[in-house]
C-alpha cells in the first residue's frame, strides 16, 4: 500500500502543479510535514498544538501499521544495566514496597521477593513502549492500513479532479 500511496499523491501534486520544477518543490515541502508529523521524529507526547497535523499524516498511519504488526505483543527483559536500583523502607520486600508504583506505570522488577537493592526495569512490553513513546497500538494496525487504503482512494480522486480543473479544463 506504501508505493501505491506515495506514487498517487506525487501524481496528485504533479496534476495540479504548472511544471515539473513547481510539483517537485510542492511535493518535496508535502513530503517535509509528512515526515516532520507523523509521532516518530517528533514524539506524539510533544506536538502540543500540532497533534491535528500528527492525524493527517498518512505517515502516522503507516508507521502504526507497520511497527504495530512487527513490534508488538512482545515481552521485553532489561539488560543488567538497565535497572533501577532502588532500596525499600526496612521490614518491606521490593515487591510490597513497588507493587502499587507497578501496577500504575507498568514495567517489572528482576527481584520481588529481596528485601534490598530492588531492580526495576520501567517496561515491560513492546506494547508499552509504543504507546508511551510513539503512541503506536498493536490493536490499530488493520486500522491504520485501512486509513493509508483510504488515503490512497483520496489521491486518485485527486489526480483526476484536479487534472480536469487544472489542465483539460483550462484548455477550453
Amino acid at each position: 500500500m506504501f508505493p501505491a500511496y506515495y506514487t498517487t499523491a506525487g501524481q496528485a501534486v504533479a496534476a495540479m502543479s504548472p511544471t515539473a520544477e513547481v510539483a517537485l518543490l510542492v511535493f518535496a515541502l508535502f513530503v517535509f510535514f509528512m515526515f516532520i508529523f507523523n509521532g516518530v521524529l517528533q514524539p506524539y507526547k510533544a506536538l502540543g498544538w500540532w497533534k491535528w497535523m500528527y492525524r493527517m499524516s498518512p505517515f502516522t498511519y503507516i508507521n502504526g501499521g507497520l511497527l504495530g504488526q512487527a513490534l508488538g505483543r512482545r515481552l521485553i527483559n532489561c539488560s543488567p544495566v538497565e535497572f533501577v536500583v532502588i532500596n525499600p523502607p526496612s521490614g518491606q520486600t521490593c515487591g510490597e514496597y513497588m507493587d502499587a508504583f507497578i501496577s500504575f506505570a507498568g514495567g517489572y522488577l528482576n527481584n520481588p521477593e529481596d528485601s534490598t537493592a530492588c531492580r526495576f526495569c520501567g517496561v515491560r512490553s513492546s506494547d508499552q513502549f509504543l504507546a508511551d513513546s510513539f503512541n503506536i497500538y498493536y490493536d490499530h494496525r488493520w486500522r491504520d492500513i485501512g486509513v493509508l487504503v483510504a488515503f490512497t482512494a483520496f489521491n486518485i480522486f485527486c489526480i483526476f479532479g484536479l487534472s480536469y480543473l487544472c489542465r483539460f479544463r483550462k484548455r477550453r
